[in-house]
């Protein structure tokens, strides 16, 4: 009896610690994630709006123990891991270079209270993103 619980007890700590990995390195959905907001951001004419999806692709680039999270609006990346950044650890530094660089434009266009400013940095995180998504 006590053989099988201990058995048991095993196969569920397992499968937590699978499932857990799992979902903490899943970086290619952040990316993605983050991506499309970026995306979302060239779209929109409403600068509040571009900020938002700024800081959506931010929160999925790095996580919510980022120092450059924004904790007044949404993760859309919550349930995929802990952002893109430190999910990846050191897989691909040309791709982790790639999101560094798109955090740093994507915070460039939250920080601007003009349109187009803040809509070439929403461009050029969109680019960025997309050649890292290309890139893993």
């Amino acid at each position: 009896m006590i053989k099988r619980s201990l058995l048991a007890l095993v196969a569920i700590v397992s499968t937590i610690f699978l499932v857990s990995a799992f979902a903490a390195s899943d970086y290619s959905a952040e990316i993605s994630t983050a991506h499309a907001h970026a995306r979302l951001a060239t779209k929109t004419k409403d600068l509040n709006l571009l900020h938002v999806h700024l800081k959506h692709a931010i929160n999925c680039l790095v996580g919510p123990d980022g120092k450059e999270f924004f904790a007044d609006t949404t993760n859309p990346c919550e349930h995929s891991g802990n952002g893109a950044i430190p999910d990846m650890g050191d897989a691909s530094p040309q791709v982790l270079a790639k999101l560094k660089m798109a955090v740093t434009a994507a915070s460039e266009g939250v920080k601007s209270n003009q349109y187009e400013p803040a809509h070439v940095a929403a461009r050029k995180a969109a680019a960025l993103l997309e050649q890292a998504g290309k890139m893993k």
